[in-house]
């Protein structure tokens, strides 16, 4: 108890140092909005586009559930979870993505799937990882698409050239080590695994069903059907953090209300790589302004007020993912047998 109170303890003074620090390095004493001023401003913004921005966001968890489902099916597992169930899963796994660093919150997932809604764990860490593998590889069209963004100096322009070679890579050599890599490791096990080593057999055991499930996974109807849902995610993605930041930037920074479109998408996927940084932050909180903040000094964007916007923002949305994850994660342990005696205790009472 005493190391997980400590190790929250350390995450949280992490945050809190690098937001200080970002703070303190883009202060500008023109600027009198403050930390202090972003209740007023939550008050102001827009109702309607925050019920827009929810329902869009509703949506992609919708879209992002169905692509879940077909991956554990393309998988063969014995157990295919309802939508219900299947969507109290991604809700709860959006709330723990960035608990940990470097995106390892999306173990809960497999987690949850296994333990409670019987799926074989191989079919969860297949889902999963093929399901990472699309999200990083539909990113490439889109930044060769802000290539062409006539906004984008030639100097921005090469810059995401780089960054859609670096993705490129990262997905070829991802792919290769999820197949074939993964069978080949499994044989190379298999031949060293001698008759006093259960362990070892155990493990090319599952790595071979976890390369059986990848390769089911990767087959042509799959990958068609896998695409065009991840398409579908990073719209409904993209679309609402552009409305939610718009609704904040308009209730209280002006200078940032008629900010492109295609330049908050660029802050996100900057600050999407941030929070996937190995930081020990709280949240993400800190990681996720910094890599945003980098992108919009890039375009030349106001930093002193870009800074706070991006908090405010990061603020809305993880209130939204840990009180649909929160609530999702009450109606999951009332629908399986995940129940702690605590929990049981308490629904008996």
């Amino acid at each position: 108890m005493k190391k997980h109170a400590l190790g929250i303890l350390t995450s949280v003074s992490v945050s809190v140092l690098i937001l200080w620090f970002l703070f303190k390095l883009v202060r500008d004493e023109s600027n009198p909005v403050g930390i202090a001023d972003l209740a007023d401003i939550f008050g102001k913004t827009s109702a309607t586009m925050f019920l827009v921005f929810l329902a869009i966001h509703l949506a992609g968890v919708a879209v992002r559930t169905l692509r879940f489902r077909v991956l554990i099916e393309a998988a063969h597992s014995d157990q295919l979870p309802g939508f219900v169930p299947m969507t109290l899963v991604t809700l709860i796994r959006n709330m723990t993505v960035d608990m940990l660093p470097s995106r390892a919150g999306e173990l809960f997932y497999v987690g949850l799937l296994n333990r409670g809604l019987g799926v074989r764990l191989d079919a969860c860490f297949s889902s999963l990882a093929v399901s990472i593998w699309f999200d990083i590889m539909v990113i490439i069209p889109l930044v060769l698409a802000l290539v062409l963004y006539p906004v984008f100096d030639a100097s921005l322009q090469q810059k995401l050239l780089v960054l859609a070679g670096v993705l490129l890579v990262i997905c070829a050599t991802g792919i290769m080590i999820l197949y074939p890599g993964l069978a080949l490791i499994a044989r190379w096990l298999n031949r060293f695994a001698g008759s006093d080593s259960a362990v070892l057999k155990k493990l090319s055991s599952f790595v071979s069903q976890f390369a059986n499930s990848v390769k089911d996974s990767l087959g042509r109807r799959t990958v068609i059907k896998t695409f065009f849902l991840t398409v579908g995610v990073r719209l409904c993605k993209y679309t609402s953090i552009v409305i939610l930041f718009t609704a904040i930037a308009r209730a209280g920074f002006p200078e940032l209300a008629d900010a492109d479109p295609g330049s908050i998408v660029i802050a996100l996927l900057a600050s999407e790589a941030g929070a996937s940084l190995p930081l020990p932050t709280f949240m993400s909180f800190g990681a996720y302004e910094a890599g945003g903040l980098a992108a919009f000094s890039i375009l030349g964007m106001p930093v002193s007020t870009a800074a706070l916007a991006l908090f405010a923002v990061h603020v809305v949305t993880q209130m939204v993912d840990y009180t649909l994850g929160g609530i999702s994660f009450v109606a999951f342990l009332m629908i399986t047998d995940m129940k702690p005696s605590w929990f049981r205790e308490f629904v008996k009472n």
